[in-house]
């Protein structure tokens, strides 16, 4: 008999958070049709994610946290490289943009979906996210 894994109900908000955001935006997204989706009640999300904003920034560290210390790994080892020089532009845009381009490409645990996607999570309600979420999500990026 197949062993059956156990996916944690903060991981299933995420997953149905992350497809909601994607399909519908921020505004658009719905914390009861998340909570439907990853079979868990509100009180569950609000516990785990306290809000909203708070589920967006958790879907956004989930996804970017990684990347950011692909960025990093990569700026360390071209300076090191560097040997004491300044490291080349060439290279530092290099570090930024390969596991940015990597990302854009690898498909996801959805079938006909790529992780380029996230890119819709952000883009058009950004503004509208509350200031104190992107205050507190901008540490992601840095």
């Amino acid at each position: 008999m197949a062993k059956r894994t156990h996916v944690s109900p903060e991981e299933r908000i995420l997953d149905a958070a992350e497809d909601a955001f994607a399909e519908s935006g921020f505004d658009g997204a719905s914390l009861r049709r998340i909570g439907l989706d990853a079979k868990v009640n509100l009180a569950t999300i609000y516990y785990y994610f306290e809000s909203k904003a708070g589920l967006m920034e958790a879907v956004l560290r989930r996804r970017f946290g990684p990347l950011r210390e692909e960025h990093l790994g990569l700026l360390r080892q071209f300076e090191q490289g560097a040997g004491g020089r300044p490291v080349a532009v060439e290279k530092i845009l290099e570090a930024m943009l390969l596991p940015t381009l990597r990302l854009a490409v690898k498909p996801t645990r959805m079938p006909g979906r790529s992780e380029g996607q996230v890119s819709r999570v952000i883009a058009p309600s950004t503004r509208r996210i509350p200031r104190a979420a992107r205050k507190k999500s901008a540490r992601f990026f840095r």
